[in-house]
């Protein structure tokens, strides 16, 4: 709960003033990249498995499943999309951990984005703040 707490603290508690143009350089990059691999993710056969759980779970549809022109609810666009964006194990690894950690947060943060209607910057923060994303 102590790592939680402290990955929280520090979400909530970053200015934006405070986020040095490398890191959202680097960010725009990890954003990217999570684009373009979830669009080869979506010639995999586990995303038609995953069209199908989303089509039985109906749901209003909120948030926008990439390259696949579909509309779900938040949950499962961030759970779709995060599995289109590694399905191939091609998203960003973080060294010396080799973590992916592009494809579990950015889509969330897209998810929210997309619903609260936020900035492109707006989203560019969430997703650098939710990776740790250092210089």
């Amino acid at each position: 709960m102590a790592a939680t707490r402290a990955l929280a603290q520090f979400v909530a508690n970053t200015n934006a003033a405070d986020v040095p143009d490398a890191v959202l350089h680097r960010g725009k990059r990890c954003i990217i990249n999570l684009f373009a691999v979830a669009l080869h993710g979506t010639q995999d056969a586990a995303a038609s498995i995953m069209l199908d759980v989303i089509d039985a779970e109906g749901g209003r549809g909120r948030a926008t499943v990439l390259g696949l022109a579909r509309r779900t609810s938040l949950q499962n666009a961030a759970l779709i999309n995060g599995l289109l964006a590694h399905v191939d194990d091609f998203d960003d690894t973080l060294l010396p951990t080799v973590l992916h950690p592009s494809a579990p947060t950015i889509p969330a943060a897209l998810a929210v984005a997309e619903q609260q209607r936020a900035s492109g910057r707006e989203f560019l923060l969430a997703s650098v703040r939710a990776c740790r994303i250092t210089p």
